[in-house]
């Protein structure tokens, strides 16, 4: 694809991915925002995130939300992904991250300049769940070399590190991590 026809195709999935085929002879209309925090009937769904499951319907915004998953498809689509999650922060989704992929026992090397609220994170709530963190100057490949055990399962950078703007290389950073 020539840089034309790329932003061509990239123009047409952020308006389209997710919208479903159109009629012909109907205009083109883009699938509305919702801003509500309910989407059905009450009693389609119990009032619970358990009662969920793939075939619920949009209930309850937190949950699920027909806005924020055609924003998802689309990213997706754009992406060539197989899928896209949003979240309503940063701070949220990297709280999902860690909390998700590190269990007690695990290791996490961080970028010794991140987010505050990621510092904070890894520094006051994860060793109380049993998580070793060791922060590091993750534009020093050595020091991230050095950083790595046999139980690290994560290595988080931010790139440029804000405010002081350090660069770290992500995919020699990523060759460190696979190699261990």
């Amino acid at each position: 694809m020539n840089d034309q026809t790329s932003v061509s195709h990239d123009a047409t999935l952020t308006l389209h991915a997710g919208a479903g085929p159109r009629e012909v002879g109907l205009p083109a209309s883009s699938p509305p925002v919702m801003a509500t925090s309910f989407f059905t009937h009450p009693d389609a769904v119990g009032f619970s995130a358990n009662d969920l499951n793939e075939a619920a319907p949009h209930f309850y915004t937190r949950w699920s939300n027909p806005t924020l998953a055609l924003l998802e498809t689309r990213l997706a689509a754009l992406e060539g992904g197989e899928a896209a999650l949003s979240f309503t922060s940063g701070m949220a989704a990297i709280s999902a991250l860690f909390l998700d992929r590190l269990s007690s026992g695990d290791h996490l090397v961080l970028s010794n300049v991140c987010y505050a609220g990621v510092a904070e994170l890894a520094h006051d709530i994860l060793p109380k769940h049993g998580i070793a963190v060791t922060a590091v100057d993750a534009s020093n490949l050595e020091a991230v070399a050095a950083a790595m055990r046999s139980n690290t399962k994560l290595v988080h950078v931010e790139t440029p590190a804000n405010p002081i703007l350090r660069l770290s290389d992500i995919a020699a950073i990523a060759k460190i991590t696979h190699a261990g």
